[in-house]
């Protein structure tokens, strides 16, 4: 099934992707090849001087992440994450992770490509609490790759959870606003954590997110059930799941931009005030005639469902 969506906030547009932080071959350098920089410098091609001081137990912690493996994961990580916080610009998260007794490595996203650097924001994760039913799991932050989570998972224990928050930035300076007290703008990469050793495209995933009381909102996901301001998503994996960024809004508003088409296109709308999402007939005409320009060019519709999410603020 193919599902796009296009973000777009205010006049600068950007396409999200994901890129699996130790996935080779999808363009991208693993996370672990980060580490230790001062050692691979040191011991060019072809170089006969030794290895900087440390290297050689840099590389050591180094290999304590496992590398990714084009293997299915063994079950359903489910992810809530809660967005009604508005006043600390918080996002909450509560996951489980299928697991088996033995060492377990967690990470958090690092690479991703339309970002061009490993900048996953790392540093806005806060009060990361392990547990495994009732029992505290104590983790270990690994010492030369700071986006890996090292523990072990007691005898008997079939699930992990995990309870942490993502901490928005409330200044510009600290990063990209992403919650305001009428909009959020999600980008799941920052608020998931995964199994080390497997593909992003092969961890399946079930998320879902707890919305502010009367808000929208819009994605490429496909819905499950809604039960008042908590909704649910189909599985997917979570390669597609941090491609699909959602916007909510206290404000918010659909156009159907291909009406009475067998493939949806639509224009989601959120805003700061009710007066920004009006949209002068012209408006709407151009829009709806992108969309048809689209297909002549393309040659007709290539996914299943189109969305795009525009931000006025």
């Amino acid at each position: 099934m193919k599902r796009f969506v296009l973000v777009v906030a205010t006049t600068v547009a950007s396409a999200l992707s994901i890129g699996n932080a130790q996935e080779p071959g999808k363009g991208t350098t693993p996370a672990v090849e980060t580490a230790a920089p001062q050692a691979e410098a040191a011991a060019g091609p072809g170089a006969d001087a030794p290895a900087a001081p440390g290297a050689e137990h840099a590389a050591t912690l180094r290999g304590q992440v496992p590398l990714a493996q084009n293997i299915p994961y063994p079950g359903t990580l489910t992810l809530k994450v809660d967005l009604t916080d508005l006043e600390r610009r918080l996002i909450g998260v509560r996951e489980s992770i299928p697991v088996k007794p033995g060492p377990l490595t967690l990470l958090y996203p690092e690479w991703l490509p339309g970002n061009h650097a490993p900048r996953g924001p790392i540093d806005a994760l806060a009060g990361l609490i392990l547990t495994a039913g009732s029992r505290r799991v104590e983790w270990t932050r690994d010492p030369v790759n700071v986006y890996a989570f090292h523990l072990d998972v007691p005898p008997g224990t079939n699930r992990l959870d995990a309870q942490f928050q993502f901490a928005s930035p409330f200044l510009h300076d600290q990063g990209r606003t992403v919650v305001t007290p009428d909009i959020v703008g999600l980008q799941w990469n920052t608020v998931v954590l995964y199994p080390a050793g497997y593909y992003s495209s092969r961890i399946p995933i079930a998320p879902s997110v707890v919305l502010p009381e009367g808000w929208e909102f819009a994605a490429a996901l496909d819905e499950d059930s809604r039960n008042a301001n908590q909704v649910s998503f189909k599985a997917t994996t979570l390669e597609m799941l941090v491609d699909s960024p959602l916007f909510a809004g206290r404000y918010f508003r659909r156009l159907d931009l291909d009406p009475g088409a067998a493939t949806p296109v639509h224009l989601n709308l959120v805003a700061d005030s009710p007066e920004s999402l009006e949209v002068k007939g012209p408006e709407l005409v151009a829009h709806r005639k992108l969309v048809q320009e689209a297909y002549a060019l393309f040659g007709g519709p290539h996914y299943d469902r189109y969305e795009f999410l525009l931000a006025l603020s």
